[in-house]
């Protein structure tokens, strides 16, 4: 059944909404206030698959639901027909706008990072065959080298349409099949040709589409919708061929008349404003250029100043600020990410970030930008930094561009000057000054690293190769260890929500007990979830029935959506406050996704200090 009509369920057999004087929940389970006892089915609740136990507690009842229990409580509240109540709401804290898109940004380039490394790589190559004479222009091979490495490029919404369409939950052929549409070659010939076209009446902006980013996301983004509503109200006996025909010509026409039109606009307006910078003062033009060129990337915008360039390339045989700006973007792009390469720890990353690093370098900044810099945000910001000051120097100097290339150290030939060799030294001159500068940066500014912390181990089965998880805990706070079955309450104590430890703790300070990202802390304060980065979720939680006092003798020192590292301080208590109260203080640290790992050992007896590890467990 789907959380709503379990929703339903539950509040079926508590009596009805009727029966239900106010709700509110915390960090496990849904606490109703009940009229009438009697008119509970408890035998038919407990057979409800998400409901995992129930309590009663005073005029409270408590059905235990885990760490969903607030995506429960956002279905049943409103059919009980009350004003919401602040004691057991999630929090309202909202993630920043940057740091959600960057997210879905990441989420969504991930999977294609491959394709953009191989294309970099080729790419790279090609340039410095080329710069050194070594693989003539006219030669098949270039030719065939180029048209697999720009696969990577060109066909690049069409990969993305796939992705995009995983991280929004819709089907991902027709994902891919949207981007299809954007460089079939009809279409191509269409915009080479340049005459009006429209479809349908309505008239369709001819725009290079080919390795954008920004349109084939925000369109597949508003397919998942369409594809829903269709869903939902085609006729079962037609809705196989019926969903994908109606979902695909409405996304077709939006994407050609609307999503295209406003890209264009978008970048029409930016590409202006940078030209009329070049013709006037080009030395801010080049600064700009440098330092934004990440989020014209980014944004798919970048694409609009190829016509601004060749316009410039025709009229004056050189490009005074745009691929000057982008020489000093892309290898202050390398610079960031080849200091996350020499500091990370994590040997994933550091691998991505060598290779993605020094195709930036040589002019091919995709896989840094998104697998590297946009990622971790402060390689980013230290880019930007190392950029601008390195365009600003071209800029004063007044470096041009003599053919366009992809700039970078590999084509760094485009830079010289028929009549001198100045231009050429203060192209590299300023290369020097972006790569070491945004290198420097992200070496003061640094970044949340991933550790590797858990083991991971490659074995083969019957069913192929599988992949075993061995995971470590620590203890969020130092005291007495005991285990979760002398804890005072069934919920924790028959392992209703999770397995895990308890500890009897001696400090007011709780300390995170591994590396990941914080998913939820309560308003209560009293518990808080985290996602580790091996997939592991654990829920720390602070004494029992503390929910009650509001975040009384509390205080937190992280929000949703903060990483976190082993060791970091996560809230103080109270401790004495809470036993002249009555409270029980007991800390549990408990794994929510359980039957996801095989066995669970606890490690230490007795006292244990923070951060002393207390569990291990595998899949």
């Amino acid at each position: 059944m789907s959380v709503k009509e379990n929703a339903q369920e539950i509040l079926k057999y508590i009596g009805s909404a009727n029966n239900v004087k106010g709700l509110t929940h915390c960090a496990t389970r849904l606490r109703f206030s009940i009229k009438d006892f009697s008119k509970i089915d408890e035998l038919s609740l407990k057979k409800i698959r998400v409901v995992l136990g129930t309590v009663k507690n005073g005029d409270q009842y408590h059905v235990i639901i885990g760490q969903d229990v607030g995506t429960y409580y956002k279905e049943i509240e409103p059919l009980l027909n009350q004003k919401s109540h602040s004691t057991g709401s999630l929090s309202t804290e909202k993630i920043s706008l940057f740091n959600r898109f960057s997210a879905m940004i990441s989420n969504i380039f991930s999977p294609v990072l491959p394709v953009l490394i191989a294309y970099g790589l080729i790419s790279a190559f090609l340039a410095l065959g080329t710069a050194f004479k070594f693989i003539p222009t006219d030669s098949n091979t270039y030719i065939a080298l180029s048209f697999i490495g720009n696969s990577g490029s060109y066909f690049l919404p069409i990969y993305l349409g796939f992705s995009a369409a995983k991280r929004f939950g819709c089907n991902q052929y027709l994902g891919a099949m949207l981007g299809a549409i954007l460089v079939h070659p009809n279409f191509v010939a269409i915009i080479s040709e340049g005459k009006p076209f429209d479809i349908f009446g309505l008239p369709v902006t001819l725009v290079d589409y080919s390795g954008s980013v920004i349109p084939i996301i925000l369109a597949v983004w508003i397919m998942s919708f369409v594809e829903k509503f269709v869903d939902k109200h085609s006729p079962t006996a037609v809705k196989f061929f019926l969903k994908p025909l109606i979902t695909i010509l409405v996304m077709s026409i939006v994407l050609l008349v609307v999503i295209g039109p406003l890209g264009a606009l978008i970048g029409n307006y930016v590409a202006d404003v940078f030209s009329f910078l070049g013709n006037n003062a080009s030395w801010l033009a080049t600064t700009l250029m440098a330092i934004f060129t990440p989020i014209f990337v980014m944004t798919g915008i970048a694409y609009s100043f190829m016509p601004v360039a060749m316009a410039t390339f025709a009229k004056f045989g050189f490009d005074n600020f745009g691929t000057t700006g982008m020489l000093c973007a892309n290898v202050a792009a390398g610079g960031a990410a080849l200091c996350v390469a020499a500091r990370t720890k994590n040997l994933s990353l550091k691998a991505l970030a060598s290779t993605a690093g020094l195709t930036a370098v040589l002019g091919i900044t995709e896989p840094a930008l998104y697998g590297v810099n946009l990622k971790l945000k402060k390689p980013l910001y230290s880019a930007m930094i190392g950029a601008g000051v390195g365009g600003l120097y071209a800029g004063i100097m007044a470096v041009n561009c003599y053919a366009f290339a992809s700039p970078g150290l590999a084509s760094i030939a485009v830079f010289i000057a028929p009549d001198n060799n100045s231009n050429l030294i203060n192209a590299l001159i300023a290369a020097g000054i972006s790569f070491t500068v945004a290198f420097i940066a992200t070496w003061i500014l640094g970044f949340e690293d991933i550790v590797d912390e858990e083991e991971v181990e490659t074995v083969e089965s019957e069913q192929g190769v599988k992949a075993i998880i061995n995971g470590k805990i620590s203890s969020p706070v130092a005291g007495k260890l005991i285990p979760l079955s002398e804890v005072k309450d069934e919920v924790f104590s028959k392992l209703l929500v999770g397995n895990g430890i308890a500890i009897l703790p001696e400090d007011n300070n709780i300390y995170a007990p591994i590396d990941g990202i914080i998913t939820s802390v309560f308003p209560s304060k009293h518990a808080i979830g985290i996602l580790g980065d091996n997939g592991v979720e654990i829920l720390i939680h602070v004494g029992l029935d503390t929910v009650n006092l509001n975040g009384q003798y509390f205080e937190s020192f992280v929000n949703n959506g903060d990483r976190i590292k082993k060791g970091d301080k996560l809230l103080t208590v109270d401790l004495v406050s809470l036993k002249t109260k009555g409270y029980d203080t007991v800390v549990m640290v408990i794994v929510t996704n359980t039957n996801d790992y095989a066995t669970f050992k606890t490690l230490e007896n007795g006292q244990v200090k923070a951060q002393d590890l207390v569990l291990e467990y595998n899949s």
